[in-house]
């Protein structure tokens, strides 16, 4: 299977307690009393919470990415679109994959593979309440029923043939 470059999750509490601080920091910032030597120490903590790539706040859709996490997600699906799109070639096409030189085999069965790894990865994700991850969940789910569609068929034809 490829590597879909799994990112660590954050233990629950952790992840609270990082957004509580994130939260704490931007109501001690709105406080117009604050000297700039407190301003300046707030804005250094609030920038060192960022550069962690820890904090996520809560969307309508879920978790809100942080630049570097948001960065993966996409990445992430651009590789399941790409690998879709290897497997819905052959939906269409009535040759059979096997016959089409073990080239052609393997990047069908890597592209498979492909998805049900980044389906892992996205099915992470909607633990963490991630509904646009449970939609990707759901495609991907569809594509690699798909796939072990025609993978049945090619066990077929080796079997007959």
């Amino acid at each position: 299977m490829g590597d879909v470059g799994m990112i660590p999750s954050l233990s629950h509490n952790r992840q609270e307690s990082l957004l509580a601080a994130h939260n704490l920091l931007k109501e001690l910032e709105a406080n117009e009393s604050l000297t700039d030597e407190m301003k300046r120490v707030l804005a250094d903590i609030d920038s060192k919470l960022s550069a962690m790539n820890l904090i996520s706040e809560s969307g309508p859709s879920g978790p809100v990415q942080t630049p570097s996490r948001e960065a993966e997600f996409n990445e992430a699906k651009t590789r399941l679109k790409s690998a879709e799109e290897k497997i819905m070639i052959w939906e269409a096409n009535q040759s059979i994959i096997c016959e089409s030189g073990q080239e052609t085999a393997s990047e069908y069965i890597q592209a498979v593979e492909d998805v049900w790894g980044l389906v892992e990865w996205f099915r992470g994700l909607c633990s963490e309440g991630n509904e646009i991850a449970n939609e990707i969940v759901s495609q991907g789910d569809a594509i690699l029923q798909a796939a072990m569609s025609r993978l049945e068929e090619e066990l077929e034809y080796i079997l007959v043939h």
